[in-house]
């Protein structure tokens, strides 16, 4: 995550291998380890902060139809690029 040529694409892929879609889903009171929580927190930032080039290889992020509604329900427009495939 800390290369220069890390890609949007990879940066989501790597959050929701994480578990990411977890933290989203209420962020304030997301408990794991301090470690998660800080890698987690911190990538998320990054995202939202649009620190990563979009890259060129499509990134799906596999949600169910509830997770999606859920998710879409409380994720602002910028949170929406954890949702949303890239072709």
């Amino acid at each position: 995550m800390q290369n220069p040529n890390c890609t949007l694409n990879v940066a989501l892929l790597v959050f929701h291998s994480a578990d990411g879609v977890l933290y989203l889903e209420d962020k304030g009171s997301a408990e794991g380890t301090k470690r998660w929580l800080s890698f987690i927190s911190g990538l998320y930032k990054r995202i939202v902060k649009k620190e990563f080039p979009k890259g060129k290889m499509p990134y799906d992020p596999q949600l169910t139809r509830v997770q999606a509604y859920k998710l879409k329900k409380n994720l602002t427009e910028k949170e929406m690029v954890f949702i949303t495939p890239i072709e």
